[in-house]
C-alpha cells in the first residue's frame, strides 16, 4: 500500500476466547529465521484469515465501546483515530462477511526482504514502501528470490504486539480502499514474509511480504 498511517497503532482491547485457536494455524512456530513476535504474527494472520467471524468477535468486537467520538481509550491513555469506531463496525461487517482462506507458510527469502527493510526504516526513521537506495517491494522481493503468481506488501507502524499489528491492518483506518485488509484476505497469497524491528519515531515496524509462492 502507498498510504501509510500514522494511527494503525491504536489497537487496544483484547477478546477473550474459552477455545483455544488451532494450532495448526501456527506455521511459522519452527521457523528459526523468525523472531518470536514475528512467528507470531504468523499466527495472527492465520487466525484471522482461517476464521474471520471468530477474529471479528473476539478482537474487534470489545473495541466498539472503548470509543468517545474518535476518541479510543487505550489503558490509561487517548487516541485519536480518523474514522473513530465507524472503521470498526466496517471491519466487522466485512470480517463476518468474509469466507475462510487458506493459512499463510513462512517464507525464508521473503523474511528476509522483509526484515531488510524494517531494519533499514529502524535505522532512518523512514516510512513507506521505498528504500533510502530507491529500493522497492518488488526489487527487495527478487534480490532474495524468485516469486510466483503475485506480490504485495504491508507496514504497520507503532504496534509492538502481533495481535494489535494485524487487528492494525484489518481495521485499516482512514484507508477508503481497506488496501490493507485485502492483502490479508487475497487467497492467491499463499507465502509471507515478516519483519519486526524498533523505530525511531513510532517504536515499532513490523513489514509483511506476501507472494503467491517464493523459491530462494
Amino acid at each position: 500500500m502507498k498510504k501509510i498511517l500514522l494511527f494503525v497503532a491504536f489497537v487496544l482491547g483484547f477478546g477473550v476466547s474459552v477455545f483455544a485457536w488451532d494450532d495448526s494455524l501456527n506455521t511459522a512456530k519452527n521457523a528459526p529465521y523468525l523472531s518470536e513476535v514475528e512467528k507470531q504474527v504468523i499466527f495472527e494472520l492465520n487466525k484471522a484469515r482461517s476464521n474471520p467471524a471468530r477474529f471479528a468477535k473476539e478482537y474487534l468486537e470489545p473495541m466498539v465501546g472503548q470509543f468517545n467520538g474518535k476518541m479510543i481509550k487505550k489503558g490509561n491513555m487517548n487516541m485519536m483515530t480518523n474514522e473513530g469506531v465507524a472503521a470498526v463496525n466496517d471491519a466487522i461487517n466485512a470480517l463476518k462477511a468474509q469466507k475462510a482462506v487458506s493459512p499463510l507458510q513462512p517464507s525464508k527469502g521473503l523474511s528476509k526482504a522483509a526484515q531488510d527493510f524494517a531494519k533499514e526504516q529502524s535505522q532512518t526513521g523512514a516510512m513507506g514502501h521505498n528504500g533510502k537506495d530507491g529500493s522497492t517491494m518488488k526489487s527487495r522481493i527478487e534480490s532474495n528470490g524468485k516469486w510466483q503468481k503475485t506480490i504485495g506488501e504491508n507496514i504497520n507502524y507503532g504496534s509492538a504486539n502481533a495481535n494489535q499489528i494485524v487487528v492494525d491492518l484489518i481495521i485499516d483506518d482512514g484507508v477508503p480502499t481497506r488496501g490493507h485488509r485485502k492483502n490479508i484476505y487475497n487467497d492467491n497469497y499463499k507465502v509471507v514474509g515478516i519483519g519486526v524491528n524498533t523505530h525511531p519515531k513510532y517504536k515499532n515496524v513490523c513489514v509483511m511480504d506476501f507472494a503467491g509462492g517464493f523459491s530462494n
